[in-house]
């Protein structure tokens, strides 16, 4: 009897306890926790040049990375300012975009210190701000004029001389810094001996022709040169402008330096630009009045009321 007892009493023991039997209760394993994704700010936040003007700077940006944003989807922000300990902020903001890849900030002062900062964004609002990347704008320049192939004071080379002593193709020529407001620009090539002669030809006689004196010493010009052009190629596509050379009864091609079979020696030329504030100095772009067909002078005359500034360089031409 005490045997019965005691085996009631364990089984009894052993169902309180879970053991022995099957449990009522959920058996399944616990899901573990998902795992805490932290979004990082993005990295390589950098300049990668800032290319300075008289009145603007161009910012070359680096590309950022990102570890949950692709780099095409980051924001980019510039700033500027000439506090170099400035915050970014609203009113330092130049240009804001998403994968940008360089900004232009334009309407600047001219030779003055300013400092870049650059804010790159995630999709998460996650940004990382540059280090400074200090500038400095150049200083207001001279309007200047010069030439890849003769410096001022030089040799013209034979391929830029008239046709007929062997060249035949115009001087290249580019200028810069050319003065605020300019609109166009108006290239002369003058024969400084011719322009002595013509002048002391003139004074010597009352009568002597209108159209030689108005010339005086012109050998070539091109005209409503764009603002956009800053230079003209050797062999200049006359086509591409309303050009015209005029050489005693004128012709519209490039004649330049010229011998007439004669022999020279350091022959002077002078080269000039013109910085003009007219577009168009006729009115009617690319069309010539007759009457300027014969007078080349008339041309400056025409547009000297516009002159802005003027650059010039004295080159010389030799021919046995």
């Amino acid at each position: 009897m005490k045997h019965y007892i005691l085996s009631i009493a364990i089984v009894t023991l052993l169902a309180g306890c879970g053991g022995g039997g099957s449990s009522t209760g959920d058996t399944s394993p616990t899901s573990p926790n998902p795992p805490i994704v932290t979004n990082k700010p993005p990295t390589n936040v950098k300049v990668l040049s800032l290319l300075p003007d008289m009145n603007q700077v161009v910012v070359k940006l680096d590309t950022a990375l990102d570890d949950l944003t692709t780099s095409d989807g980051l924001v980019y922000a510039v700033y500027i300012s000439t506090d170099n300990s400035f915050i970014p902020s609203a009113s330092t903001l130049v240009e804001r975009g998403v994968n940008l890849k360089s900004s232009t900030i334009k309407n600047l002062k001219a030779d003055t210190e300013y400092t870049v900062k650059v804010v790159v964004s995630d999709t998460q609002n996650a940004s990382t701000t540059s280090t400074d990347y200090v500038t400095r704008t150049t200083k207001i320049g001279v309007f200047t004029l010069s030439s890849p192939v003769v410096s001022n004071g030089g040799i013209i080379p034979n391929e830029n001389s008239c046709t007929t002593d062997g060249g035949g193709l115009s001087i290249p020529l580019s200028w810069a810094n050319a003065p605020v407001g300019t609109k166009s620009f108006a290239v002369i090539m003058e024969d400084e001996n011719l322009r002595a002669k013509i002048e002391a030809d003139a004074a010597a006689n009352p009568s002597y022709p209108l159209g030689k004196k108005l010339q005086a010493g012109v050998a070539w010009y091109v005209l409503d040169i764009p603002v956009s052009v800053n230079a003209l190629p050797t062999g200049v596509d006359f086509s591409a402008y309303p050009s015209v050379n005029y050489y005693y009864n004128g012709v519209t091609s490039y004649i330049g330096a010229c011998s007439l079979g004669l022999k020279l020696v350091n022959a002077p030329y002078k080269l000039k630009v013109y910085a003009l504030s007219t577009e168009d100095l006729y009115g009617f772009s690319g069309t010539f009045s007759s009457a300027l067909n014969t007078t080349s002078f008339e041309a400056y005359t025409r547009f000297s009321q516009y002159i802005l500034g003027s650059a010039e360089m004295t080159v010389y031409y030799s021919k046995n």
